[in-house]
């Protein structure tokens, strides 16, 4: 069943809403939704992405973009709930301001909790919606971020990744025209693969503008206060996929031989080479593709992070405690291929070099059927 966050946004019963910050991009000064020029996929409403109350620990976590120049109005405020204590009045225990979400924590010692409101700052009140999410023990979850890109890809990149030993999925839809069904699809071709989909019909953020897009960095930190009884979170797109040892080793045996000081696993890139006839690429699998790059690319690393260890997640990093450290292996140890010319271009950004037919070089590129061979596993 398709799960739906519950989200607060600004709607017409409000004359204001999150502005632009255009200093962060090409244009001086900010840019109101109401320009005669607004940013195009600008989240300029949403204040919370998701309330949800975790079954075990007495939390209750609200995730959010950055209020901008709605810090005044939403920033401090109380939680007013129906708990099975009764009435409560909560002040939060930890607020995380960051330059692309914003987190806050409540702690209760109720074993249930009914929706309730929020009381801001500012004297507005809000009706909050919390939606329980029960905790399960699980070893590795991976998450990703994706829209319309052919369901087999996903099934493709799901069944791989449960073949080398995730447990456990979660993929946030940016508003797919299948949303709905995807995940029983992927159910009905993998139906022993735990995977939740959820609904995240967040605008994905202006583009070329880094700075200015929240929807990303908002699921990945949803993900990880939502999973907070996984030992491992892995962030991979659906065109990303992990090879350790040269496919020789599953991930449970990779993460138990990581020392418990290890808090951050970096990942890097190697892309695949493309020898297909790019107007073909919407009929294509990662099955079409034999040659690597000998070299990691230079930049977008993906990571493997220990829950317990991270306080906030990035697309590409992630912050962790200082107790904790950080790890980096070698290519052959670890690494991800990245099939960058299986693209939809759905955050619409110019990408003609993805889906060029490339020539293969020896000096260059190697052959590869590690995927291939991985997925052919019964």
């Amino acid at each position: 069943m398709l799960t739906k966050p519950n989200c607060f946004t600004l709607d017409s019963n409000f004359d204001y809403y999150r502005e632009y910050d255009s200093t962060k991009g090409p244009e001086n000064g900010w840019v109101a939704h109401n320009s005669e020029l607004p940013v195009m996929n600008f989240d300029y409403s949403t204040i919370f992405y998701d309330a949800i109350f975790l079954e075990g620990h007495n939390k209750i976590i609200i995730s959010g973009p950055p209020l901008l120049n709605l810090t005044d109005r939403f920033l401090r405020f109380d939680l007013h709930l129906k708990t099975s204590n009764g009435t409560e009045v909560l002040k939060p225990t930890r607020t995380f301001t960051g330059s692309h979400v914003y987190i806050w924590e409540f702690f209760t010692t109720a074993d249930t909790v009914k929706d309730g409101h929020a009381q801001f700052a500012q004297g507005q009140r809000e009706l909050i919606q919390i939606r329980t999410v029960k905790q399960q023990k699980r070893k590795i979850t991976l998450t990703t971020l994706q829209k319309d890109n052919p369901v087999q890809w996903i099934i493709d990149w799901v069944n791989f990744h449960s073949q080398i030993g995730v447990d456990h999925f979660v993929i946030y839809d940016n508003g797919s025209s299948y949303q709905d069904a995807l995940e029983e699809q992927i159910s009905t071709a993998l139906p022993n693969v735990q995977v939740e989909v959820i609904a995240w019909n967040f605008p994905y953020g202006p583009t070329r503008h880094g700075q200015m897009k929240f929807c990303q960095v908002g699921q990945l930190n949803h993900c990880l206060t939502s999973n907070v009884d996984c030992e491992w979170l892995l962030n991979l797109d659906v065109d990303e996929y992990l090879i350790l040892e040269n496919g020789k080793k599953g991930i449970e045996e990779f993460v138990a031989n990581i020392d418990p000081k290890i808090g951050l696993v970096h990942i890097p890139g190697r892309v695949v080479v493309n020898t297909n006839d790019s107007a073909r690429t919407l009929e294509l699998t990662v099955r079409d593709f034999s040659y690597i790059d000998k070299k990691p690319q230079k930049i977008a690393n993906k990571f493997l992070v220990r829950t317990a260890a991270a306080y906030v997640l990035h697309i590409h990093s992630a912050k962790i405690f200082e107790k904790y450290e950080e790890l980096t292996l070698p290519l052959e140890n670890l690494c991800f291929f990245h099939y960058k010319s299986l693209t939809t271009n759905w955050q619409q950004a110019p990408t003609p070099a993805r889906t060029r037919q490339q020539r293969i070089q020896d000096n260059v590129h190697e052959k590869s059927m590690i995927v291939q061979t991985i997925l052919e596993r019964k």
